[in-house]
């Protein structure tokens, strides 16, 4: 599987402080397509097959289910209007976490001690991604107000917590949707390389899920 040259270069450079590289990506059967709405880089639309628009990778997802799925608002929108494929109860999908009490994340202190005060919570059981009032969970929170040290550990650590990266909030937003909104580019982007591992580690469990399940048939 080959991709354009420019978005090789982009893909080769975000992916060095994932578990993922670009080898491991024609295994999971990622096109071009898949791997620039994960990007959410719309610089490279033009070099992409208009052909492979709906091409499905190893989880069974067009590029269009990746873009609902992650809230890639940009790519929605252009998916949509080409006429892409993709299941749209992806979008209103809002992730794990209760909405059925409210937390108050304003409670939670300030830039010291943030890290410890979350961790502490997932050790006594309680999720981290319990929502608040408006749909936010802790990550939100943390994306939203800069809490630049604090998003950067749970977003590179999310496997650890069992943080749900693509929960949106009341307003269809993600937590990296809210640091872009909020002019938290640093954040946003390490976000974007959690998700992007996030998203490649389920595909290439639903794939060996698969292989396992195939295996059962054919015995």
């Amino acid at each position: 599987m080959s991709y354009p040259p420019a978005l090789l270069a982009v893909l080769d450079e975000t992916l060095k402080i994932s578990r993922f590289s670009v080898d491991d990506l024609p295994a999971l059967e990622i096109g071009g397509w898949h791997v620039a709405v994960l990007l959410d880089d719309l610089a490279h639309l033009r070099s992409l097959a208009a052909v492979a628009m709906n091409d499905r990778d190893g989880a069974e997802s067009t590029p269009l289910d990746i873009a609902y799925q992650l809230g890639r608002t940009a790519w929605i929108e252009r998916l949509e209007a080409l006429g892409a494929e993709g299941d749209k109860e992806l979008l209103d999908w809002k992730g794990l976490g209760s909405f059925l009490s409210p937390d108050n994340f304003a409670r939670l202190p300030g830039r010291q001690g943030i890290i410890k005060t979350l961790v502490r919570r997932y050790q006594q059981g309680r999720s981290l991604n319990d929502r608040d009032a408006a749909g936010n969970t802790p990550l939100h929170w943390l994306a939203a107000n800069g809490h630049s040290k604090a998003a950067n550990y749970f977003a590179k650590h999310f496997s650890k917590y069992c943080l749900d990266l693509n929960a949106k909030n009341n307003e269809g937003h993600t937590a990296r949707n809210v640091a872009i909104l909020a002019g938290h580019h640093d954040i946003a982007a390490r976000l974007l390389i959690g998700e992007i591992d996030n998203y490649l580690q389920a595909a290439r469990t639903w794939q060996q899920m698969l292989a396992t399940m195939s295996g059962h048939w054919r015995n």
